[in-house]
């Protein structure tokens, strides 16, 4: 399964449901099954941290009613998108994990290091 962020901003916070932590960080993500078997893909397979390693929650509550709530089983060269939304702090930068739930791979674990002056 290759995955790739292709866009990060700071999202838009729900009138009656403000982030915690003060910002909504948005991540809008694409999957392509480039393997010769489905792929799975879910979103509770991403977790994000924070630049001190404090482990940072999903944000719901967003207009996009949709981040957050995916799960896509890919036939053989198919692709899909979804919105990946955190309630973060201000942070120097924000990990970004993907593990993937089903694989026989060792090591299939990607992360992306995002820089808060990026966003």
């Amino acid at each position: 399964m290759e995955v790739t962020i292709e866009n990060v901003s700071w999202g838009e916070q729900g009138e009656f449901t403000p982030a915690e932590n003060g910002n909504v960080l948005r991540l809008e993500v694409n999957f392509h099954n480039d393997s010769a078997d489905n792929g799975f893909v879910d979103n509770t397979e991403f977790s994000a941290y924070d630049a001190e390693g404090n482990a940072i929650n999903e944000y719901f509550g967003g207009e996009d009613m949709d981040a957050n709530m995916f799960s896509h089983d890919l036939k053989e060269g198919k692709k899909a998108s979804a919105v990946l939304e955190f309630d973060v702090a201000e942070s120097e930068f924000y990990e970004i994990y993907y593990e993937p739930t089903f694989t026989l791979k060792e090591n299939a674990e990607v992360m992306w290091e995002i820089s808060s002056s990026d966003i």
